[in-house]
């Protein structure tokens, strides 16, 4: 009968570990569900990181085009206020021109 005993005993001490070994189990499911969410949220910051960033270098690309526009609109105002005090003393002289020597140029 002993080894009745000890066959019960060593059952009795299988099932023990066979509903150890299921909740580990469920446990480590858990675990890992809990992991794969996580994983699929450090996945949208990394999406939503990412769009930050490219936005970010867009709008400094498009300062750095503002920058660099500046210059050539500068030269450009000076040059047509150039321009315009040329045309303002050719008028001057074609003026005075015309009531030195009474000559029409038009």
């Amino acid at each position: 009968m002993s080894s009745l005993s000890a066959l019960q005993e060593k059952y009795g001490n299988a099932v023990i570990t066979a509903n150890d070994v299921e909740e580990d189990f469920g446990r480590t499911l858990g675990e890992e569900e809990k992991a794969k969410e996580k994983e699929g949220t450090l996945k949208r910051q990394i999406e939503d990181l990412k769009q930050e960033l490219a936005h970010i270098e867009h709008k400094k690309s498009e300062q750095e085009l503002g920058t660099q526009l500046e210059a050539p609109q500068a030269k450009m105002s000076e040059i047509q206020q150039r321009k315009d005090a040329a045309l303002i003393g050719i008028e001057s002289s074609t003026r005075r021109l015309k009531s030195t020597y009474h000559v029409d140029f038009d």
